[in-house]
């Protein structure tokens, strides 16, 4: 093959490859396999062409195994898959069509949430539509009880929108309604991360606040999980009543708190102390 032939055919298997790898981000199988043998046929073993083909016949596949089947059950097969597969420097596109697919499904079906962590907002933050995320943990949370997690997986949708103190607001409120549900890694805030990493989780609101990174949130907690949720919740209300009443300019009433606050936690009271 002479030279001029070769670069004619390296700028051509380039433009169909990429013609193959659109194809299968429109989900559209056939055309991807007629794209990918067509480049292999003049390029026997071609990478890319090779790996382009191989992922159109196995999501095919994979694609019509979900044909018929309940749309919960179709969702997590799908995810499943997509979550333990390697889609390469090119598959980006594909993947986030795939998953889109699987919204798709979720949202025909109107659940929001299946029984095995998968939320419909945790794929839309997958394909980073932080709204749409957003939304979808709202409409959750509406129809269901908050938890630790859901609030987290919320905080962060609204970080990711450059929404800082509403995301905090919402991590603190995570921290007080269940916080030994609240993983820590999970949460994008790494300086929030940072300031409570050492600490009990079911302190971190109170030191959060202390340390300057969240803010004062009004949220009771009507029945304790258990004996440590009970107390951590005392500490937090006793703290916000405190400032409330410095802010407020009541002395007698920040006295009587901060009083309660030193019997209640010694080691809060002081870095309280500390922080004014």
């Amino acid at each position: 093959m002479d030279e001029g032939l070769q670069l004619d055919l390296f700028g051509w298997e380039r433009v169909k490859t990429g013609e193959g790898f659109c194809a299968l981000a429109n989900l559209d199988f056939k055309k991807a396999v007629i794209i990918f043998e067509d480049v292999l046929s003049k390029w026997e073993g071609h990478p890319d062409a090779s790996t382009g083909l191989r992922m159109a016949v196995e999501w095919d596949n994979a694609l019509a195994e979900i044909e018929g089947l309940p749309k919960d059950n179709a969702v997590i097969f799908l995810w499943e898959r997509v979550r333990s597969y390697t889609f390469g420097q090119w598959g980006g596109a594909f993947r986030t069509a795939l998953i889109k697919r699987g919204i798709v499904l979720l949202e025909d079906g109107d659940s929001l949430h299946i029984p095995v962590d998968l939320y419909l907002g945790a794929l839309y933050l997958e394909i980073e539509d932080y709204g749409k995320a957003e939304q979808a943990y709202r409409r959750f949370i509406e129809r269901h009880s908050a938890d630790g997690r859901t609030l987290v997986c919320l905080g962060n949708c609204l970080w990711r929108q450059g929404r800082k103190g509403e995301a905090r607001a919402t991590y603190t409120k995570a921290l007080l309604v269940s916080p030994w549900e609240v993983r820590l890694e999970e949460i994008d805030d790494k300086e929030l991360v940072a300031a409570v990493a050492e600490e009990d989780i079911y302190l971190a609101a109170v030191y959060g606040w202390l340390r300057r990174v969240l803010p004062l949130v009004a949220v009771e907690v009507d029945t304790p999980h258990d004996s440590n949720h009970g107390w951590s919740s005392l500490v937090y209300q006793t703290l916000r009543r405190a400032e409330k009443a410095r802010e407020r300019g009541d002395h007698e009433g920040m006295v009587e708190q901060r009083r309660l606050l030193k019997e209640a936690a010694p080691a809060v009271f002081l870095e309280y102390m500390g922080r004014l």
